[in-house]
């Protein structure tokens, strides 16, 4: 089976990386999208963020992370992926998800999307919160994986 995870990861976090491990468990091959969302001013350039997620996720075997633009379904049919993989915090994201998902499905038929439901450790974790902390000089080990920890401080604290 080959899947693929779509998202913004401006920046990556630990929700997604641990969505992306467990993800990884459940197929031969994994593909992370970093994307463009045209609704969200992002923080980091495609390319840092891709690169980020690789070091993030650098330890995993079946895992490709590529950067893309366009639609999530027509992604997944040209990665001849079987399935999306979506991460869910709250009935929030259910609900937004499950909309997205629907609509993917009219566009990808034999695509299935896949909802994984945060860990209850982790339900609190958004790249929205890392980006709301590091205004305030908070302590962000528990948001952010330690191998690029210094990094986002950085970049989200003092810029360039």
């Amino acid at each position: 089976m080959k899947a693929i995870y779509p998202g913004s990861f401006d920046p990556i976090t630990t929700g997604h990386v641990d969505i992306i491990k467990r993800a990884a468990k459940l197929c031969d091959e994994l593909v992370v999208l970093v994307l463009k969302n045209s609704k969200k001013g992002t923080v980091f350039s495609i390319d840092e963020r891709v690169i980020l997620a690789k070091i993030a996720v650098g330890d995993v075997k079946n895992i490709l992370v590529q950067r893309h633009d366009g639609l999530t379904a027509e992604l997944a049919k040209e990665y001849g992926a079987d399935a999306i993989i979506r991460g869910v915090r709250n009935m929030t994201d259910f609900d937004m998800e499950s909309n997205i998902a629907a609509v993917n499905s009219k566009l990808a038929k034999n695509i299935e999307t896949i909802l994984l439901i945060a860990k209850p450790e982790l339900k609190h974790i958004s790249s929205s919160a890392v980006k709301e902390l590091a205004n305030y000089d908070a302590d962000l080990s528990e948001y952010v994986p330690d191998e690029i920890r210094e990094e986002v401080i950085n970049e989200l604290r003092h810029g360039r």
